[in-house]
């Protein structure tokens, strides 16, 4: 009897031990599991949705033209007489620069001119002449004939004469010659290059989307590259298509440049406002998460991840303009993206 009492409280102490061990493993497994729990929570950092007024604007890159810009050649062959100007100086209109010599033809314009009067005596008399039958029609229109082909001689020889004597065909600054006084040229040759440059041209290109927000009259800011000054120009033109390679439209502004800091050539960035954006949510661009075909951010709500899909507009340095899918003062999630899933606890760490 006393060893069934023995054997009975042999199992029942071994029963407790099982016991216990399996309730101390389960607390034990909890209390690891609630650790992990706490340990994955994220900590995040948020940006809070608030409207801002913002310029619409955007950045492209120009050249510099002069107003006006002429290579000056010779429009005839001869020797050079006399060169009238000096290298980098301004000239005006109509200023002699270069003087060809025209010795030879203006004595041939003198000896045309000579036979020209005496054809001109001959065609009298034969007219009066051929009233009295002196003379044969045939006569007098042979002398008709020379004298027109006398008068295209001159005229020819006139052009000649005016074209030995080059002048600008307008105001501006005059380059470099490698041509020096007693040179032969031919027809055609270079000489020199007049440039006026006051006001300036600038060429720039715009991408066709914005081609509808941009009209002539706009003013827009352009910066050298070269001397950092910064120039104001309005738009006066557009090419009248869009360019089949690039998608862009060729614009053109004119500027005073009055002070000459500018010069025809030099680079520049044009920025281009296209209006004022009221209201406008600008998110953090960090934020923004390419996704397939659609862009999305992640939302903090409730200490959990949320999702929202997004469309956006125009883009600075370090934001963008969210057009759709976010509204005033939801909280968007900018760090621990790549770390993060929808519907995930999140802790905020700090507020930007």
């Amino acid at each position: 009897m006393l060893n069934y009492k023995k054997l009975f409280r042999q199992l029942l102490l071994i029963s407790l031990i099982v016991i216990g061990t399996t309730f101390s493993s389960c607390t034990t497994k909890e209390s690891r599991s609630e650790s992990v729990k706490k340990q994955s929570v994220e900590e995040v950092e948020i940006f809070v949705a608030t409207p801002t007024s913002v310029i619409n604007e955007i950045y492209t890159t120009g050249t510099i033209l002069a107003d006006e810009q002429v290579d000056i050649k010779a429009p005839i062959s001869g020797r050079i007489m006399s060169i009238n100007f000096k290298e980098g100086q301004s000239v005006s209109k109509g200023q002699l620069l270069l003087k060809i010599d025209d010795r030879d033809w203006k004595a041939q314009l003198s000896a045309l001119e000579v036979k020209l009067t005496k054809a001109q005596k001959d065609l009298e008399r034969k007219k009066e002449l051929y009233k009295i039958n002196g003379a044969s029609m045939q006569e007098v229109e042979d002398l008709q004939s020379t004298i027109a082909e006398l008068q295209s001689q001159i005229e020819q020889m006139n052009v000649n004469v005016d074209y030995a004597n080059i002048t600008a065909p307008f105001s501006g600054k005059i380059g470099l010659r490698n041509l020096s006084t007693g040179a032969y040229v031919s027809a055609g040759q270079y000489i020199t290059t007049l440039v006026k440059t006051n006001p300036i041209k600038i060429d720039f290109q715009v991408p066709a989307t914005y081609i509808g927000q941009i009209k002539e009259g706009q003013v827009v800011q352009a910066i050298s590259k070269s001397t950092n000054d910064t120039i104001y120009a309005k738009i006066y033109a557009f090419d009248p298509g869009i360019s089949t390679s690039s998608r862009n439209m060729n614009a053109r502004a004119i500027a005073d440049n009055s002070h000459n800091k500018f010069v025809p050539g030099d680079f520049l960035e044009v920025r281009v406002i296209l209006g004022r954006i009221d209201n406008a949510i600008m998110v953090p661009s960090e934020s923004v998460i390419p996704d397939l075909d659609k862009q999305i951010v992640y939302l903090y709500r409730n200490g959990k991840v949320d999702v929202a899909t997004i469309e956006t507009g125009l883009r600075t340095d370090s934001t963008i303009y969210i057009i759709k899918g976010i509204k005033k003062g939801d909280s968007i999630i900018t760090s621990g993206i790549l770390q993060i899933r929808p519907g995930m606890n999140v802790k905020v760490r700090n507020v930007l």
